[in-house]
């Protein structure tokens, strides 16, 4: 487990607002919107669990000595599917039950993430130098051909 406090401290944020969304409310959806949503983040997660092969995943934005880049799958396009996946599954418990506390922890959590995200890129960079320049360029952070 990583020692570094601004890791430590994102996934901390991170985890207090998905505890909060999954305690605060139904996990099942109740209609079809936020099931959508809710398999979507599902099914992007396990996609890209699978590529990345499980035992190199980390929650914390540190690069494991022994990391190899992944570039197939999800990250063809995007750089960060678990994250997006973390978001899709957050937006489809909002619109299960939506009030303006879990809007908040959602929005709380999207800010962890762009932070999270490009702290771990800089990382990134340093660890694989050219490689990982060359893909940024190739891929979006988290949305598709967007952003």
């Amino acid at each position: 487990m990583s020692r570094n406090p601004k890791s430590l401290l994102l996934v901390f944020i991170q985890a207090l607002m998905l505890i909060y969304l999954f305690l605060s409310s139904p996990v099942l959806p109740s209609s079809l919107l936020p099931g959508i949503f809710l398999v979507a983040g599902i099914s992007l997660a396990l996609w890209a669990t699978w590529c990345m092969r499980i035992t190199t995943i980390q929650i914390t934005a540190d690069v494991a000595p022994d990391s190899n880049l992944v570039t197939d799958g999800p990250y063809e396009f995007i750089r960060h599917p678990m994250y997006v996946a973390v978001l899709l599954v957050g937006v489809g418990l909002l619109l299960n039950y939506f009030s303006s506390l879990r809007l908040f922890a959602l929005t709380l959590l999207l800010i962890d993430f762009i932070i999270k995200a490009d702290y771990e890129e800089s990382l990134l960079g340093k660890f694989f130098s050219k490689g990982y320049a060359d893909y940024q360029k190739k891929t979006k952070k988290f949305i598709p051909f967007i952003y």
